[in-house]
């Protein structure tokens, strides 16, 4: 799975919206959507602001033991 769907599965998960990440880390709705959708990679530490917004860690989010969508 692209990075940019797991990021869409644990905001969804955790019941996260676009404008709280927007809200909560200063990253626009546009670019996490363009995230969301592939067509931009996030560096490593825009992940990890859009992780914590969820309160997700980076090993949580590649660890393999996720559920499926």
């Amino acid at each position: 799975m692209e990075i940019g769907a797991m990021i869409r599965e644990c905001r969804h998960r955790t019941g996260t919206s676009q404008g709280d990440i927007e809200l909560s880390t200063g990253i626009e709705r546009a670019n996490l959507s363009r995230i969301e959708n592939g067509v931009t990679q996030p560096r490593i530490d825009t992940l990890q602001k859009i992780l914590s917004a969820m309160g997700i860690t980076l090993s949580e989010f590649f660890a393999d033991d996720r559920e499926a969508p």
